[in-house]
């Protein structure tokens, strides 16, 4: 082939590998990258890790950060759990259910061996300083109690403190609705 015809096919190749690349992009599915929303800035993120201080022994290192939830169900840790782009699946044939952003999530597990009223004063009396409020008592079952905060951008966050499988550990779950579409999973 000569020099000729060989940059005159890569001209023509060229807008054909880059039509092929775009389609295959968009055809990646619902991955999320070109969804704009989730918790862009890390600002639902930062307003709810600022509840962690309420509970007994985050300050003391007790309660470390993680990157991934420990598989040792007794073991103390908090991890940010962030927004992930999500669909619902199938719901009937040849149609999908709603895709949207997941919640912004902090959760953490610590250790409590006094009484669940001690536990549920001590957080609700660091919390109220911190702006929250508390909800119902919960479901009917292991000790549980619930607060509500209005975040900066309207929405509403939660804290459920509930008693895990072992006597003596606790888990405190801080959601929030991410910003932008939210999955809407029936």
């Amino acid at each position: 082939m000569t020099r000729t015809k060989l940059c005159l096919a890569i001209a023509l190749a060229a807008p054909v590998i880059a039509l092929a690349a775009l389609v295959a992009v968009q055809a990646g599915g619902d991955q999320g990258a070109h969804h704009y929303g989730g918790d862009p800035g890390g600002v639902v993120m930062k307003q709810l890790v600022s509840a962690l201080p309420a509970l007994p022994g985050f300050s003391t290192g007790a309660v470390p950060w993680v990157e991934s939830i420990p598989p040792s169900l007794g073991a103390a840790y908090a991890i940010r759990i962030e927004p992930s782009w999500s669909s619902c699946g199938q719901d009937c044939a040849g149609c999908y259910a709603p895709s949207g952003w997941g919640q912004v999530v902090v959760q953490a597990r610590f250790h409590w061996s006094a009484s669940p009223g001690a536990l549920f004063a001590l957080v609700g009396s660091r919390l109220v300083q911190l702006g929250w409020s508390e909800g119902s008592a919960g479901y009917p079952g292991p000790p549980q109690r619930v607060w509500h905060k209005h975040l900066r951008n309207g929405s509403r966050a939660s804290i459920d403190v509930s008693k895990q499988y072992s006597s003596a550990v606790w888990q405190f779950d801080v959601t929030a609705p991410p910003v932008g579409k939210a999955v809407n999973c029936p």
